[in-house]
């Protein structure tokens, strides 16, 4: 499970950009050489962005269901 850094959220959704990267891929096909190099767009990693409190990160935070299940029991505890 996949949670944000700065609220603990698990509404993440990933932001991968295929379009800018294809639309990459083919103006580097038109330099010279870019049949060589026109596959670097599609090396860049996606975001991942939280709904919840709008927060942009490189990597979440991975957890266990159970591990984020007893984390949730305890915040209703503490309410």
């Amino acid at each position: 499970m996949e949670l944000c850094h700065e609220c603990n959220s698990d509404v993440i959704e990933k932001q991968s950009n295929i379009g800018i990267k294809i639309f990459a891929c083919i103006v580097l096909l038109f330099i010279p050489y870019g049949i060589l190099i026109c596959w670097v767009p599609f090396l860049f990693p996606p975001k991942y962005y939280c709904k919840q409190c709008g927060h942009i990160m490189d990597e979440p935070k991975y957890v266990d269901w159970r591990e984020f299940e007893k984390k949730k029991a305890e915040i209703k505890k503490e309410e």
